[in-house]
């Protein structure tokens, strides 16, 4: 059976030169978190039209400023700076500044601040992490076999697979496999479809897709479980202040939906 993760990217625009912004990921069956913002990106990727737009609901809601970024950019980052990030939380454990921050808060939530090749490493590795460790034969076609790297190979030590599910994801997922450096790069245990939400919603609500796309997603998950969508405060402290249109929020509102 494959292993649900619930994904949501945000990004400076809606089309192929766009750039992710941030990228948020929830584990089903263990509420784990994965959060990663990318230095990749600037105010000028997005257009004037927008910018006011994406000031107030994706650029404020961000956990790092461009201080951060900028430190982070030149080496100026140490241990002590990442800790006074967050003077609140004293669960933070760094395990490592290479490139990027790499911090965790509790057992549950891992952030990644640094460029899409530091994200996805992380992001690997996290994902690795749901799985347990056996070894599988992967029967890849012998026209994939030619694009098979050090992420895609013929066996991996997994017993299941992943399947992303995506609120409206047709663009998510085109970024998330680009992150990947296109479809054939990403890892043989992500299956390469998604799953997505929005049906699920039509579903509940017995409506139309496009009645369940206008939905507000907080009160959906507000109605279903009250107490589950106020305790998001508790379980992700980092996320306390996040609302809609923040990957982080999202991902966690969607797990209420579904659960």
């Amino acid at each position: 059976m494959s292993r649900k993760v619930i994904v949501d990217l945000e990004m400076t625009g809606l089309s192929m030169k766009d750039k992710m912004i941030s990228l948020a990921a929830l584990d089903m069956e263990t509420g784990k978190l994965f959060y990663a913002e990318s230095i990749e990106w600037c105010g000028d990727d997005i257009s004037l039209s927008n910018l006011d737009w994406m000031r107030e609901n994706v650029i404020d809601q961000l956990l790092f400023n461009d201080d951060i970024k900028f430190k982070l950019n030149r080496g100026l980052l140490d241990e002590e700076n990442v800790v006074n990030i967050f003077p609140e939380l004293r669960s933070i454990e760094i395990k490592n500044i290479n490139g990027c921050i790499h911090i965790n808060d509790t057992n549950l939530t891992e952030v990644v601040l640094g460029n899409n090749e530091a994200i996805r490493i992380k992001f690997c590795e996290w994902l690795q992490g749901l799985l347990n460790d056996e070894k599988i034969e992967l029967n890849l076609p012998d026209f994939m076999k030619l694009y098979t790297n050090t992420h895609m190979s013929t066996t991996h030590e997994v017993n299941s697979d992943i399947i992303f599910l995506m609120d409206v994801g047709h663009y998510d997922f085109v970024f998330l496999c680009e992150l990947f450096g296109g479809a054939f790069g990403l890892p043989p245990y992500i299956q390469p479809i998604y799953h997505d939400i929005n049906y699920d919603i039509a579903e509940m609500h017995k409506c139309k897709l496009q009645e369940a796309f206008d939905l507000s997603r907080e009160l959906i998950a507000m109605n279903k479980n009250s107490s589950a969508y106020k305790n998001i405060v508790e379980k992700y402290p980092l996320f306390q202040n996040s609302k809609q249109h923040s990957s982080a929020n999202d991902v966690l509102v969607s797990n209420i939906i579904l659960t």
